[in-house]
C-alpha cells in the first residue's frame, strides 16, 4: 500500500510538472491491463499545433464579413487512471493542469453602397494573441482489443477530453492606416473527442500498432475588451480544418508491470506523445 501511494505522488508530481505542448489526445498504446487490474501513469503530449477555424459567435452587421483563423497550442501534463472491466476492455479517467497559447488572424470586410449608390468593399486585418492561466483537465475513455495466436492485435480506443482556462492578451488591428492595439481577457473552453481503430504485431517486448482515427475540437473563446469594459462582451467559436488522421505507436513491456508508450499522430494535427504506465 505504501509503494502504491508513493507511486501515485510521484506520477502526480511528474505529470505537473513537465513542460508540453499540446493540442490533442494521445491513445497512449494498443494494449490493456486485464480483468480486474488496475493501471496508472503519466502522459507527456507535445503537439505543434492544430489548426481551427471560426464556425460564429460574433456580432456582425448587414453587409460585414468576418474571416478567422486560429492556431491554438495548449500544455496539458495529466495522469491517467485505468481498470481492466474484462479481457480486453479497459476504461479509464484523466486529470491534470494545463495551460495555453492562442494566434487568432482574422479579416473583416465591409460592403455596399456609398452615398451616391456606386458599391464599396473595405478590408481591415489584425489578430487576437492570448495567453491563458493555469486551468484544469479532464477526461474519459475506453479501450477495447482482441488478440490472435500469432500475436496480431486489433482494436479501438475511444475518448473524450475537456479543459477551461482563464487567459489576458492583446487585439491588433494590423492594417496599414487604421493601427489599433487593446487589450482583452476572459476564458477559453475546450472539448474533444475521437475515435480510434488501431492493428498491432506483439514482437517480444515490443507492440507497434498504427492505425486511423476521427476526432472534433470545438473551441469557444469569451472576451472581454478591457479598454471598454462597458461593451458587450463577445464569443468566438472554432472548429476542426481536419478530423481523419493517422496515428502510430509502440508499447515496450518493460516487465509485468511496468511499460512505455511513444506515439505519433498526424494529418489531422501534427503531435508525438510519451507516456509511463505501471500495472498491478
Amino acid at each position: 500500500m505504501k509503494k502504491l501511494f508513493l507511486l501515485t505522488m510521484i506520477l502526480i508530481a511528474i505529470a505537473m510538472c513537465l513542460p508540453a505542448t499540446v493540442r490533442a489526445m494521445s491513445i497512449n498504446g494498443i494494449d490493456t491491463v486485464g480483468q480486474g487490474n488496475w493501471g496508472i501513469g503519466g502522459i507527456l503530449d507535445i503537439v505543434s499545433g492544430r489548426d481551427e477555424e471560426y464556425t460564429g459567435g460574433i456580432k456582425t452587421y448587414e453587409g460585414e464579413t468576418l474571416e478567422m483563423d486560429s492556431d491554438v497550442d495548449v500544455n496539458r501534463q495529466m495522469v491517467k487512471l485505468v481498470y481492466g472491466l474484462f479481457d480486453g476492455w479497459d476504461i479509464y479517467g484523466m486529470f491534470g493542469t494545463s495551460k495555453f497559447n492562442a494566434n487568432i488572424n482574422w479579416t473583416d470586410t465591409v460592403s455596399g453602397e456609398d452615398y451616391y449608390g456606386n458599391p464599396y468593399s473595405e478590408s481591415f486585418t489584425g489578430n487576437f494573441e492570448m495567453n491563458g492561466d493555469s486551468g484544469t483537465v479532464y477526461g474519459l475513455g475506453i479501450k477495447g482489443k482482441t488478440e490472435t495466436e500469432s500475436g496480431w492485435i486489433f482494436g479501438g480506443d475511444a475518448q473524450y477530453l475537456k479543459q477551461k482556462n482563464d487567459y489576458s492578451g492583446k487585439f491588433k488591428v494590423t492594417d496599414e492606416f487604421y493601427p489599433y492595439e487593446e487589450r482583452i481577457s476572459g476564458d477559453a473552453d475546450f472539448s474533444e473527442w475521437h475515435i480510434a481503430l488501431l492493428a498491432g504485431k506483439r514482437m517480444g517486448s515490443l507492440v507497434p500498432y498504427g492505425g486511423i482515427k476521427y476526432s472534433n475540437v470545438k473551441t469557444i473563446i469569451n472576451l472581454n475588451w478591457n479598454e471598454y469594459p462597458e461593451d458587450d462582451s463577445e464569443t468566438c467559436n472554432f472548429g476542426s480544418k481536419k478530423n481523419v488522421g493517422a496515428v502510430i505507436g509502440t508499447d515496450w513491456n518493460i516487465n509485468d508491470s511496468w511499460n512505455l508508450n511513444l506515439e505519433g499522430r498526424f494529418i489531422d494535427e501534427t503531435a508525438i506523445s510519451i507516456a509511463a504506465n505501471w500495472k498491478f
